[in-house]
This record gives structure tokens, sequence and C-alpha cells, in this order.
């Protein structure tokens, strides 16, 4: 008998923000990861116009805490320096790590997302954050 692979998706998603005035920074927790795979895509839509700035900015970053939740493994991030915009409800993917291995979850990894100030930083209308997971099963 043949085996065929079929992808599972897994698609987590939170509301994070808003963070406030810029100078503020969020940390919000994405969820504990229930499907061991690797992390294909992260997105974030925002509740309003993201407009980058030459030296006082803002980073998105997701975070895979590990199982202890202690970890520092950043899986993706986007930094809104000049000309790097997010425009309003509109679905904005955040730049994967290049080391294929920091895209490997586990099953109780803890997920995190940070938006954090540069400088004096930009404000942050807040956003939905999209993690989409995939893995192969045999058939």
């Amino acid at each position: 008998m043949a085996s065929s692979a079929a992808p599972l998706v897994k698609v987590m998603r939170i509301g994070a923000g808003p963070v406030g005035t810029a100078g503020n920074d969020l940390i919000t927790p994405v969820g504990v990861v229930d499907v061991a795979g690797t992390i294909t895509k992260v997105s974030i839509v925002p509740n309003a116009v993201i407009t980058g700035a030459a030296t006082n900015n803002r980073k998105h970053t997701l975070y895979n805490r590990g199982g202890a939740g202690a970890g520092t493994t950043a899986v993706a991030s986007r930094q809104y320096v000049s000309g790097t915009n997010a425009a309003i409800k509109v679905a904005t993917d955040l730049t994967l790590s290049g080391t294929a291995a920091d895209l490997v979850v586990a099953v109780g990894d803890v997920l995190e997302f940070e938006s954090l100030h540069i400088l004096t930083g930009i404000a942050d209308p807040g956003e939905t954050v999209e993690v989409t997971i995939s893995r192969v099963q045999s058939e």
C-alpha cells in the first residue's frame, strides 16, 4: 500500500495591543503550541496604519519561549523603519528567521509576541497576530 503525505495547517490567532504612546512596549502571549511542526508564516493585521520612521520606530517580534516559557528564540520580526509600513486591516507578514531550526516548534512551546519601541518609538495601534504552523502527516 502506497502512503501519501497531506499537509496539516494550524493557525494561532490573538489580539495584541494597542500599546498606547510611542515609548511603551507590550508583550502578548500568543499561546501554547498543541501540534509539533514548523512555523511557516507570521503576520499581523493592524487596527490602524503603522508608518515607519527613520530613527525612532517600532519592532514586532514573535518569540518561541520553549516549554519552560523562558527561551529567547526569535521566530520572525519586522522593524518599521522609514519606508516599512503596514496598512490598516491588511495582513502584513513578518520576516521569518533564516535559521530553519528557529522555526521548529514542539508541543508545549510557548509563543509570545513583542511590540518594542526603538529609541523614542512610534505608536502601535494594536493588531491581530496570526501564526501558521505546518506539519506533514503520513496517511
